[in-house]
């Protein structure tokens, strides 16, 4: 055990000094007694795989890709397995994964855990719906196997549970064939926010949608954006020059951030990038096929992005708006974050689907809006205010992306939260499996 100081991706919280366990194997797992939680790559953006003063456990090590049935395109891996070395492994055989976020370097636990959402949710639903079962290490030690029919109770729980319930080791998870790693992309450009939802319910059938939004318009500009649809491009589809790599790995040329940022994001200098953005993308051609990396981790070809927002970090606010109020919920946001000076490049709106299994799952059906904002004390009041306007509208906020949400918004927005702890307190009593997040909105309430 060594003692390290960590923090989440956004860099706020603070890093806080922490006990860091990192076995080598699953039979060097071994709980000390302490609270603890299980930490991934470490892409939460808040708290939520932070355990100040206490530890965590790391996956890193257990990585390990355990048998895969390349007819049926069943693959079960340990948990510390990275999407981007499973990608890695099943893109060239022609598989691809179910679901993806905006980031290749998560790990399958971690994504299990988050029950992570892609630009496929209206069509396919989340991770956990790809998920066949796993092993689950609980408080006491014992090693659990969790799937819809044995111990089906944990499995619920712990998909979304944010590693509350306990350790996944190893899971088995169904994947999507493909012909080919590019996606056939369309590109739309709106002049509003009533456009863009139109563009996005239009093409409702698209297997994966998202929007970019300048979230610097105003008045009638306000919500207008970029609408990027994608399907997997078939083999005969492509061009003549692309058929020869079809299912080929590519290398793509990495750009780094520098350790300290050299430059401050004004208000100014992002109105000017999301212009600029918004013309290139207005003008680009209708369609166009995209090598898959390019469509779904744009930002990882920046290292270090996170960088970008300087040494204070940034917040970032997710919501889900229902069906029913999101127009007048979201346009409400929208304005706020308009209206308020703070910089924001990074706004991005998709469509859910049907409500997650999981009971802390966070997507419900409707619309779900992403917005980064540079840290300090008046982005901090502005996304408590948002915070507000989302329990309002009956809307719910994302755990792995959260850093200020309060323990009377989190028992509204979740109301399976009731059923969670009954399974929480049965398998995990003394409550070792614990998170500063959990510790700031659940451990106080009940």
């Amino acid at each position: 055990m060594v003692k390290k100081r960590l923090s989440g991706w956004s860099a706020y919280p603070p890093q806080q000094l922490t006990d860091v366990l990192r076995p080598e194997n699953t039979d060097e797992i071994v709980f000390c007694g302490e609270k603890i939680i299980p930490r991934g790559q470490g892409r939460s953006y808040g708290d939520a795989a932070m355990n100040s003063n206490y530890s965590v456990i790391l996956s890193e090590r257990l990585n390990r890709f355990l048998s895969f049935d390349v007819e049926k395109g069943i693959i079960r891996l340990e948990a510390g397995v990275s999407f981007d070395e499973l990608l890695s492994v099943i893109v060239p055989r022609g598989w691809f994964l179910p679901v993806t976020p905006g980031t290749k370097f998560v790990t399958l636990g971690g994504a299990i855990s988050a029950d992570v959402h892609g630009k496929n949710h209206h069509r396919e639903g989340s991770f956990g719906d790809h998920v066949l079962e796993f092993n689950l290490r609980l408080a006491n030690q014992a090693l659990v196997t969790c799937s819809r029919d044995q111990n089906a109770d944990l499995f619920h729980a712990a998909v979304g549970g944010f590693g509350l319930l306990g350790l996944i080791e190893e899971a088995s998870i169904s994947l999507k064939k493909i012909e080919t790693a590019f996606i056939c992309q369309k590109t739309y450009a709106s002049r509003n926010f009533e456009e863009t939802i139109g563009l996005l319910e239009a093409n409702d059938h698209a297997t994966y949608s998202v929007a970019w939004i300048d979230g610097l318009a105003s008045e009638k500009a306000l919500g207008r954006g970029i609408v990027l649809l994608g399907e997997h491009a078939k083999e005969g589809d492509l061009p003549e020059a692309l058929k020869k790599v079809r299912l080929k790995l590519q290398t793509l040329k990495e750009r780094r951030i520098p350790k300290f940022f050299p430059f401050t994001l004004t208000r100014l200098k992002v109105k000017i990038f999301n212009a600029l953005y918004y013309s290139i993308k207005k003008n680009q051609s209708d369609q166009t096929f995209n090598y898959f990396e390019d469509y779904f981790y744009p930002l990882d070809a920046v290292s270090g992005w996170n960088r970008i927002y300087g040494k204070r970090g940034f917040l970032q606010f997710q919501c889900v708006l229902p069906m029913k109020s999101y127009r007048e919920g979201l346009s409400k946001i929208m304005g706020k974050i308009s209206k308020s000076g703070n910089a924001s490049f990074l706004t991005v709106l998709k469509r859910f689907g049907p409500e997650s299994f999981g009971f802390l799952s966070f997507p419900f059906e409707g619309y779900t809006l992403a917005v980064d904002l540079p840290f300090d004390m008046a982005a901090l009041s502005l996304v408590r205010e948002l915070n507000q306007i989302t329990c309002d509208y009956e809307g719910r906020l994302y755990f792995a992306k959260d850093a200020c949400m309060l323990p009377e918004h989190f028992l509204k927005m979740y109301p399976k939260y009731a059923s969670w702890k009954k399974i929480k307190d049965q398998y995990d009593p003394e409550c070792l499996f614990s998170s500063d997040l959990s510790r700031r909105l659940m451990e106080k309430v009940l």
